[in-house]
């Protein structure tokens, strides 16, 4: 679900104040209310949806929001996505220098201010279309060799 023109109720979705399913309110849990049958996650904090338990976000060690609250289908293609990003500045091979200049340049790619570009931030279009960048500069760089 993209963000809408609400400027409050985005900021509220991006903190993870509320919920973009059903737009209502969230509740910080523990990782062992996420995962209950996995105990490598009971330290972390997260923030859930208090109408649907599986949309759900992680925390920073600050306790703020790592982004959106996330379905099961947002949370696997935002692995996928983080998987070929972050190719682009932690490879070997990396063609930027640092993950802030990985995402400058992203912010550019997307015309998003750098403020919102995150794939914390990203519903599953934007993500699709990270993926898409990602794959044709990574093209480019091997038709350049």
């Amino acid at each position: 679900m993209a963000l809408n023109n609400n400027v409050k109720n985005n900021r509220q979705i991006i903190n993870g104040q509320i919920c973009p399913y059903c737009n209502c309110k969230t509740e910080r849990v523990s990782g062992s209310d996420i995962y209950t049958e996995s105990i490598k996650y009971n330290n972390y904090i997260f923030i859930r949806c208090v109408m649907n338990k599986d949309h759900y976000v992680g925390t920073y060690a600050t306790g703020r929001s790592l982004g959106r609250l996330a379905d099961k289908a947002l949370r696997k293609i935002k692995m996928e996505t983080h998987l070929i990003f972050d190719s682009l500045w932690k490879s070997e091979n990396a063609l930027f220098s640092s993950r802030k200049k990985a995402y400058g340049w992203l912010s550019n790619q997307l015309n998003l201010p750098p403020k919102l570009t995150h794939i914390g931030m990203f519903d599953i279009e934007q993500c699709k279309q990270v993926i898409l960048i990602c794959e044709a500069i990574r093209k480019d760089q091997q038709l350049e060799k």
